[in-house]
C-alpha cells in the first residue's frame, strides 16, 4: 500500500465485466473500456509507481493495456537506482467468472522503483558505496596482482632467458620482491662469475703481478654491473706522509665523456676525504661510491675502486640505493678475498720454486766444496814444495816471491769462492732455520770482509755502525744471504752509473736502533743511478714497492730475473718478521732499509720454515 496507495476494487469489477463480455461476444463495448480507461488514467496520473495497467485474458497475450512511458523514465532515477534505469516489476490479480466458473483472466499493474521514497533512497545510497568499495578492492588487487606478480614474472623469466647467452644483469629499480630476490641471486652470480675471470687471469698469465690483475677489474665491473665507469686508484704516501694518488685505472661504459678520474681527485679522494675512507672503508659522493680494498699487509699504502652508479638509481627508492650500496661492499669484500687468494697462490709457486733452487744450491754447494778442498790442499802442497826447495839458490829467490804471491792471492781467491758457497748453501737453512742470538754489526762485519776481496777497481764500502745497538735473535746465514743479495744489487747500480763528476762508487751500510720500537735498522744505500722504471727514469714509490715481488727486476734483460729481492723479502719479512722498505735517496742512488726486531722470533730455537 506505501508503494500503490489505490482503491482497486472498482477497477477489478469493471474488468470482470469486459473479460465476461469478451468471452461471450468476443468484443467489448466502448462504454465499458471507456470507463476502464478512466479509472486507470487516474491511478496511472495520481500517486504511485505503477505506469502500466493491462487486462490478459485467458485465451490471449492481453485486451486492453494503457501506459505512461514517461512516468517510468522520471521515476528511475539516479537516487533510487543502483545501476540501470530500467527496472520495473508486475502484480496481477485473478479475475474470476460467476459461481463456479474458472478465473477468466488477469489484471496486470506494472510498476517501477517509486520516486522520492527515503528507504528505498537510502538503501540505493548505502549498496552504492558498497559497490563503489569493492570495485576499488577489486581493482586494487588487480593492479598489485598485475605489477607485483604478473610483470616482474615476465621481467624476471624474461631476464633468467638472456643469461643463457650473457651474463646475468641486476634490475636498477626493482619494484616487488620477486625481483628483489633475482637482483640477489644475479648479483651472487656476477661476483662469483667475477672471482672466476681474476683467477682465469691469474691462470692465463702466470707472470701478471697484483698491479696487471687489478688493471682487468674496471672494464668486468663495467661489464657485469653495468656501472657508469669504475677507476682504480693507487694512494701512497708522500713525504710529508699524507696520501694521494700515484696512478689510476679508468673504465667507462662508453656513453659520456665526463672526466671521471678528476671527479674522484677533486670531490671525493681529497686530503680531507682520504681519511675518512681509511676509517669507514666507504665514501658516497653523489652517483660516485669509492670502496677500499686494501689488505693490511699493503698499508699505508692504499688500493681504492671509484664506482659510478648507473642514471637509473638517481630515482630509485632508499631501499634500492641501500641495496646497491650493499653490493658495493661486497664487491670490496671479494675483491679483497680475490687479491688475497693471488697473494697467496703466488707465495705458493714462489715457495715451490724456491723449494728446487734450495736443492739445486745444496747440491752446487756440495760439488762446490770438494773441488775447493782438493785445489787448497794442492796449493798448499805447492807452497811447502817452494818453501823447502833450493834455500841457497839466490838466482831463484825472485821467482819464488812472485809464486808466493801468486799462491796468496789464490788462497784468497779460492777463501772468498768458499765465502760464496757457504752464503749460497745457506739457502738450506730456510727449510729448517736455525735461530742465534748475535750481535748484528759483527754479522755485518763478516759478510763485508768476504765481499770487499771481489769489490772492483774504485768501488769501496763503508760501513757506519751505530754504538749501543741490542743483540738480535737472527738466522745468521739467512741474513748474510740477505745482505750479498743487496750488495751485489749496489754493486751492479754503481757499474751503471757512468757520471765523470763521480769519484768512486761507494756503498754505504749502515745500523741504527729505531727510537720507541724493539727494531734494528740495517741500511744498504749506493750512490748508483738510483731505482729506474720500465722507461729508464726514476722509479715512482709504488713502482719501487713491486720490486720485492717475485719475477719483478729493474735490471735489463741479461740482468738477472729480480729472485735476490724477493728472496730478501722473504728471509726478513717471513722469517723474522721483519720490515723491507727501499727508496730512491734524496741525495741520489738506492737506499734499501731493513727492519728487524732485537727480540726476533727465536733465539735459538729450530723453527719449521717452508
Amino acid at each position: 500500500r506505501a508503494l500503490f496507495p489505490h482503491d482497486t476494487r472498482r477497477l477489478q469489477e469493471v474488468s470482470r465485466q469486459i473479460l465476461v463480455q469478451h468471452g461471450r461476444q468476443g468484443a467489448v463495448d466502448d462504454s465499458l473500456e471507456t470507463e476502464w480507461r478512466g479509472i486507470v488514467g487516474q491511478m496511472l496520473s495520481g500517486e504511485g509507481c505503477v505506469f502500466r495497467i493491462r487486462i490478459v485474458p485467458r485465451d490471449a497475450e492481453e485486451l486492453i493495456v494503457q501506459r505512461d512511458d514517461e512516468k517510468f523514465q522520471r521515476l528511475n532515477g539516479f537516487s533510487n537506482t543502483l545501476f540501470y534505469r530500467s527496472f520495473q516489476n508486475v502484480v496481477s490479480y485473478e479475475i474470476a467468472g460467476s459461481g463456479e466458473a474458472p478465473w477468466l483472466g488477469l489484471l496486470s499493474f506494472h510498476y517501477t522503483t517509486p520516486g522520492n521514497y527515503e528507504p528505498i533512497i537510502a538503501l540505493t545510497t548505502r549498496y552504492r558505496l558498497w559497490t563503489l568499495l569493492i570495485f576499488a578492492v577489486v581493482t586494487t588487487c588487480y593492479i598489485f596482482i598485475v605489477r607485483r606478480l604478473i610483470l616482474p614474472t615476465r621481467r624476471v623469466v624474461s631476464r633468467i632467458d638472456a643469461v643463457a647467452s650473457s651474463s646475468p644483469r641486476v634490475m636498477p629499480r626493482p619494484t616487488s620482491l620477486l625481483e628483489k630476490a633475482y637482483n640477489d641471486l644475479a648479483r651472487d652470480a656476477i661476483l662469483l662469475r667475477l672471482g672466476q675471470s681474476v683467477r682465469n687471469l691469474t691462470t692465463e698469465n702466470p707472470t701478471y703481478d697484483r698491479a696487471a690483475i687489478l688493471a682487468h677489474v674496471p672494464k668486468l665491473l663495467v661489464e657485469l654491473l653495468d656501472y657508469r665507469a669504475v677507476v682504480a686508484f693507487e694512494l701512497s704516501a708522500n713525504e710529508s706522509g699524507s696520501l694521494s694518488a700515484s696512478s689510476s685505472i679508468e673504465a667507462t661504459d662508453g656513453n659520456g665523456s665526463e672526466d671521471y678520474k678528476g671527479y674522484c681527485l677533486d670531490h671525493v679522494l681529497t686530503p680531507d676525504g682520504i681519511p675518512g675512507l681509511v676509517d669507514a672503508g666507504r665514501l658516497v659522493h653523489g652517483e660516485c661510491v669509492v670502496c677500499d680494498i686494501t689488505l693490511e699487509a699493503d698499508r699505508p699504502h692504499l688500493t681504492c675502486l671509484a664506482v659510478f652508479l648507473s642514471p637509473d638509481t638517481r630515482r630509485a627508492t632508499p631501499d634500492t640505493r641501500q641495496w646497491h650500496m650493499e653490493t658495493v661492499d661486497l664487491l670490496a669484500d671479494q675483491l679483497r678475498e680475490t687479491l688475497a687468494a693471488f697473494d697467496l697462490h703466488r707465495r705458493f709457486i714462489r715457495r715451490e720454486r724456491s723449494r728446487a733452487n734450495i736443492n739445486l744450491a745444496r747440491n752446487l754447494g756440495h760439488d762446490l766444496t770438494n773441488i775447493i778442498a782438493t785445489s787448497r790442499l794442492d796449493i798448499r802442497t805447492v807452497r811447502k814444495v817452494l818453501d823447502k826447495a833450493g834455500a841457497g839458490q839466490a838466482e831463484d829467490t825472485g821467482h819464488r816471491r812472485l809464486l808466493r804471491d801468486a799462491m796468496g792471492g789464490l788462497l784468497n781467491s779460492t777463501r772468498l769462492l768458499q765465502e760464496v758457497v757457504n752464503i749460497y748453501r745457506s739457502f738450506s737453512y730456510i727449510n729448517r732455520p736455525r735461530f742465534e742470538t748475535v750481535a748484528i754489526n759483527n754479522v755485518l762485519d763478516e759478510i763485508i770482509d768476504v765481499f770487499a776481496l771481489s769489490l772492483p777497481a774504485r768501488t769501496v764500502v763503508r760501513r757506519s755502525f751505530a754504538d749501543g745497538i741490542p743483540d738480535c735473535s737472527i738466522e745468521p746465514r739467512l741474513i748474510k744471504l740477505a745482505l750479498f743479495n743487496l750488495l751485489t744489487n749496489a754493486i751492479d747500480a754503481v757499474k751503471q752509473n757512468v757520471d765523470p763528476e763521480r769519484p768512486e762508487g761507494v756503498i754505504t751500510v749502515s745500523t741504527s736502533k729505531e727510537t720507541g720500537t724493539d727494531q734494528v735498522c740495517i741500511s744498504v744505500r749506493d750512490n748508483g743511478t738510483g731505482i729506474l722504471g720500465a722507461d729508464g727514469t726514476i722509479a715512482s714509490q709504488p713502482e719501487i714497492d713491486n720490486v720485492f715481488r717475485y719475477g719483478v727486476s729493474t735490471k735489463t734483460e741479461d740482468g738477472g730475473e729480480g729472485l735476490g729481492l724477493s728472496w730478501v723479502w722473504t728471509i726478513v719479512e717471513e722469517f723474522h718478521d721483519g720490515k723491507v722498505q727501499a727508496r730512491n735517496h734524496p741525495d741520489g742512488g738506492a737506499e734499501f732499509l731493513l727492519f728487524i726486531g732485537s727480540r726476533g722470533v727465536g733465539c735459538g730455537e729450530e723453527n719449521e720454515g717452508f
